[in-house]
Protein backbone atom coordinates (compact mmCIF):
# COMPACT_ATOMS: atom_id res chain seq x y z
CA UNK A 1 0.00 0.00 0.00
CA UNK A 2 1.61 3.16 -1.18
CA UNK A 3 0.46 6.17 0.50
CA UNK A 4 -0.15 9.48 -1.16
CA UNK A 5 -0.38 13.26 -0.28
CA UNK A 6 -2.23 15.46 -2.53
CA UNK A 7 -2.56 19.06 -2.47
CA UNK A 8 -5.70 20.36 -4.49
CA UNK A 9 -6.01 23.73 -5.73
CA UNK A 10 -8.23 24.55 -2.86
CA UNK A 11 -5.88 24.40 -0.08
CA UNK A 12 -6.87 20.91 1.16
CA UNK A 13 -4.42 18.03 1.52
CA UNK A 14 -5.79 14.61 1.16
CA UNK A 15 -4.12 11.35 2.13
CA UNK A 16 -5.07 7.90 1.15
CA UNK A 17 -3.75 5.03 -0.80
CA UNK A 18 -2.64 5.33 -4.32
CA UNK A 19 -5.12 3.30 -6.31
CA UNK A 20 -5.00 3.70 -9.61
CA UNK A 21 -3.00 6.48 -11.63
CA UNK A 22 -4.18 7.83 -15.49
CA UNK A 23 -3.01 10.89 -17.61
CA UNK A 24 -5.56 12.79 -16.05
CA UNK A 25 -7.03 11.12 -13.17
CA UNK A 26 -5.93 9.34 -9.68
CA UNK A 27 -7.57 7.24 -7.55
CA UNK A 28 -7.53 7.07 -4.02
CA UNK A 29 -8.68 4.78 -1.27
CA UNK A 30 -9.65 5.60 2.00
CA UNK A 31 -8.73 9.22 1.68
CA UNK A 32 -8.75 11.56 4.96
CA UNK A 33 -8.64 15.37 4.46
CA UNK A 34 -5.98 16.73 6.88
CA UNK A 35 -5.92 20.36 8.28
CA UNK A 36 -3.00 21.56 9.95
CA UNK A 37 -3.24 24.39 12.53
CA UNK A 38 -0.24 26.30 13.76
CA UNK A 39 -2.13 26.50 17.21
CA UNK A 40 -3.33 23.38 18.01
CA UNK A 41 -1.56 20.51 15.61
CA UNK A 42 -3.07 18.09 13.08
CA UNK A 43 -7.20 17.65 12.36
CA UNK A 44 -8.09 14.79 9.96
CA UNK A 45 -11.62 13.52 8.93
CA UNK A 46 -12.92 11.32 6.62
CA UNK A 47 -12.91 12.68 3.20
CA UNK A 48 -15.71 10.47 2.35
CA UNK A 49 -17.62 10.37 5.54
CA UNK A 50 -21.09 11.33 3.66
CA UNK A 51 -20.73 9.14 0.85
CA UNK A 52 -21.00 5.94 0.18
CA UNK A 53 -17.60 3.99 -0.57
CA UNK A 54 -14.28 4.58 -0.22
CA UNK A 55 -12.44 5.64 -3.21
CA UNK A 56 -12.31 9.06 -4.26
CA UNK A 57 -11.33 10.51 -8.32
CA UNK A 58 -9.51 13.46 -8.35
CA UNK A 59 -8.74 14.91 -11.68
CA UNK A 60 -5.16 15.59 -12.29
CA UNK A 61 -6.25 19.51 -13.47
CA UNK A 62 -8.04 19.89 -9.47
CA UNK A 63 -4.42 19.34 -7.66
CA UNK A 64 -1.35 21.62 -7.17
CA UNK A 65 0.87 18.99 -6.46
CA UNK A 66 0.34 15.60 -5.10
CA UNK A 67 3.26 13.00 -4.07
CA UNK A 68 4.49 10.17 -1.87
CA UNK A 69 3.52 10.64 1.78
CA UNK A 70 5.85 12.15 4.25
CA UNK A 71 6.53 10.38 7.04
CA UNK A 72 4.85 12.61 8.92
CA UNK A 73 1.61 12.12 7.17
CA UNK A 74 1.92 8.53 7.47
CA UNK A 75 1.78 8.56 10.90
CA UNK A 76 -1.07 10.99 10.89
CA UNK A 77 -3.26 8.69 8.54
CA UNK A 78 -2.46 5.50 10.50
CA UNK A 79 -3.11 7.17 13.58
CA UNK A 80 -6.35 8.21 12.48
CA UNK A 81 -7.67 4.94 10.75
CA UNK A 82 -6.26 3.25 14.22
CA UNK A 83 -8.35 5.53 16.38
CA UNK A 84 -11.25 5.09 14.03
CA UNK A 85 -11.25 1.57 13.88
CA UNK A 86 -11.01 1.09 17.99
CA UNK A 87 -14.08 3.25 18.39
CA UNK A 88 -16.37 1.22 15.90
CA UNK A 89 -14.45 -2.05 15.13
CA UNK A 90 -14.16 -0.82 11.53
CA UNK A 91 -14.62 2.06 9.64
CA UNK A 92 -16.90 -0.03 7.77
CA UNK A 93 -19.28 -0.08 10.33
CA UNK A 94 -20.51 3.41 10.74
CA UNK A 95 -24.55 4.44 9.70
CA UNK A 96 -25.07 6.99 8.49
CA UNK A 97 -26.44 8.31 11.47
CA UNK A 98 -23.39 7.71 13.40
CA UNK A 99 -20.87 8.98 10.43
CA UNK A 100 -23.43 12.16 10.81
CA UNK A 101 -22.83 12.78 14.55
CA UNK A 102 -18.45 12.09 13.89
CA UNK A 103 -18.73 15.06 10.84
CA UNK A 104 -20.86 17.21 13.50
CA UNK A 105 -18.51 16.65 16.33
CA UNK A 106 -15.26 16.77 14.53
CA UNK A 107 -16.40 19.98 12.84
CA UNK A 108 -17.46 21.28 16.44
CA UNK A 109 -13.97 20.20 17.54
CA UNK A 110 -12.32 22.43 14.65
CA UNK A 111 -14.56 25.55 14.95
CA UNK A 112 -14.01 25.65 18.60
CA UNK A 113 -10.38 25.68 18.40
CA UNK A 114 -10.63 28.44 15.16
CA UNK A 115 -12.95 30.68 17.33
CA UNK A 116 -11.83 33.73 19.74
CA UNK A 117 -13.42 34.09 23.14
CA UNK A 118 -13.96 37.31 23.73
Amino acid sequence: MELVTLKLTDGSDIVGELLDLRDDLIIVGNPIDMHIDPEYGFFAKSYMLLIEGNEAQFNTKDLFMWGSSSPTAIKYYHAFIDRLNESQGSSEDFSSEEEDNIEEDLQSLWDSKKSTIH
